[in-house]
């Protein structure tokens, strides 16, 4: 009886010893920064490189961290890991804002983790396997959400198929957001009775402020309101606004790139090719990330 207890505390050491050291975080050094083309002296855009082993992958990870002014984890910043191991970084899918914190590396789900500097980076793994990030990519299909809009009504995203439509994550605070509303409403009053609908996903705002706003600037499309860290919003990843994705008649997107722009000029006149907008509509398209109004 006495051996067989001894038996089972080994069993269960050998197994706890084995959990901490597979929970064990792994750390990575960078190599000195790069500067970027564009820097100036008061937006001095750096980055830094390095490559990580992690279990179950064959070679080290090569990773890049984005920064400014020195500092490289505030949460709108990035690293890109290249996960295919081809020696490149596709920005569209192996880029991770600071903010997600989570990365599946060779079938494990790893918390990642930037100093401020820049000159480490901590790969924490986890117990459990989280599900592989979506990809927000033009020509991916685009993830199904429902949501119920600013009058009540339930709705889904698969309720427009057969339409291209344009999520506009906006918010009436936001002076990029209020730039593009004429834009907006021209595109969407040469293109509706066409196909061409418009869901905008408002951030901040109590419901009659909206209503006020909309009606005042001429905005009869869909809006849905949430929080800034509404379930719409982490799905499609948003850290800035205004943030635009445009989806095509088939549920795919026409144009996706959640770290840049949508020019909504050129992707629509491509998907209407016979009715060309009036030339009052820019083509400034969205803001790209180092434009957009961030979280309040």
């Amino acid at each position: 009886m006495r051996l067989k207890s001894l038996l089972c505390s080994a069993i269960l050491a050998l197994f706890a010893a084995a959990t901490h050291a597979q929970s064990k975080a792994i750390v990575a050094k960078t190599g000195e920064p790069e500067i970027g083309k564009n820097a100036t002296p008061t937006n001095m855009t750096t980055r830094r490189q390095g490559a990580v082993s992690v279990p179950s992958v064959s070679q080290p990870v090569a990773f890049r961290i984005n920064g400014r002014n020195g500092i490289y984890n505030e949460r709108y910043m990035s690293v890109a890991f290249d996960l295919d191991g081809n020696g490149e970084f596709d920005l569209d899918v192996e880029r991770y804002l600071i903010s997600e914190r989570f990365v599946n590396l060779g079938g494990t789900t790893y918390e990642f983790a930037v100093d401020r500097d820049g000159a480490r980076v901590t790969l924490t793994p986890q117990a459990h396997k989280q599900p592989d990030r979506l990809t927000l990519k033009t020509g991916y299909r685009a993830p199904e959400f429902s949501f119920v809009d600013i009058n009540g009504k339930k709705r889904r995203l698969s309720d427009y198929r057969g339409k291209v439509v344009l999520l506009d994550f906006w918010g009436t605070w936001c002076g990029p957001c209020v730039a593009a509303v004429p834009d907006l409403v021209a595109a969407y009053e040469k293109y509706h009775a066409r196909g061409f609908e418009i869901i905008g996903i408002e951030a901040n705002d109590a419901p009659a402020k909206v209503r006020e706003f909309t009606a005042e600037h001429h905005m009869p499309w869909t809006q849905t309101l949430e929080k800034d860290k509404g379930v719409i919003g982490v799905l499609h990843r948003i850290e800035g606004w205004p943030t635009a994705f445009l989806i095509g008649p088939d549920g795919r997107f026409l144009s996706a790139n959640y770290l840049g722009e949508v020019d909504l000029r050129a992707e629509l006149e491509k998907a209407f090719p016979n009715a060309p907008l009036p030339t009052e509509i820019s083509r400034r398209g969205f803001p790209s990330p180092r434009t957009v109004t961030t979280i309040r």
